[in-house]
């Protein structure tokens, strides 16, 4: 996992009784308090929708990559993450990661390409209606609108993995990089039920902090 500021915790308050009150941070040695409108509906990425949720799963599951802006050059650059390494092929239809091999879940079993492959599923599984339902168009589909794992994905390793793409859809990063789930939690639960599933409020994470504790209405810790 990576490596942690040494005594950090992020405390999110809800200014609810407030909604006109601005966002505030207050900064100590120790813990940064943020302040957000109101509480969030779920942990659980596939359907964190609102820009908070977003926020907060931002910290607690990684991507492949994330992305810098490049003032000099205008433009958005992918850097390394849950991957550490990645080469397109000659004609962009496909890409190969190569994963770090020091990334833990939080209930440390160790993070595989297996579990990349598995997101996609759960995110394009019409079942699952998660928010990226759609929206995967350079990828091999089934007839139900979810990906075709065989054609879209090759596992070379467990921490190698190439995405394969529909030959002239020009793909892009952007279509690919969302928060990558745990297989072992989420293969235990139907799909159906995973709206509902406890793993929506204690969430089996690889990022750089964990959920600590869940006050409704109240705070959300983060450590």
């Amino acid at each position: 996992m990576p490596q942690k500021i040494a005594g950090l915790i992020i405390l999110l308050t809800f200014l609810i009784a407030f909604p006109s009150c601005q966002k505030e941070s207050h900064v100590t040695k120790s813990r940064l308090v943020v302040g957000i409108e109101a509480d969030v509906q779920t942990f659980n990425p596939l359907y964190a929708f609102s820009l908070d949720e977003g926020s907060i799963n931002e910290l607690l599951f990684l991507s492949l990559v994330s992305f810098d802006w490049d003032e000099m050059n205008g433009d958005i650059i992918p850097q390394p993450m849950l991957a550490e390494s990645w080469e397109w092929n000659i004609d962009s239809t496909s890409l190969t990661f190569n994963l770090r091999d020091d990334i833990l879940w939080s209930d440390s079993i160790k993070v595989t390409a297996d579990d990349v492959v598995y997101s996609f599923n759960l995110y394009s599984d019409p079942a699952v209606q998660s928010k990226l339902l759609g929206s995967f168009k350079s990828l091999f589909l089934e007839e139900d609108g979810s990906i075709d794992l065989q054609k879209s994905f090759t596992i070379h390793s467990p921490l190698k993995l190439s995405i394969n793409f529909i030959p002239t859809s020009a793909p892009t990063f952007h279509e690919i990089i969302f928060p990558v789930l745990p297989k072992h939690s989420f293969e235990k639960i139907k799909r159906e039920e995973i709206t509902t599933a406890q793993i929506n409020f204690e969430p089996v994470t690889n990022g750089p902090y964990k959920l600590v504790r869940w006050q409704k209405n109240q705070s959300i810790t983060l450590a």
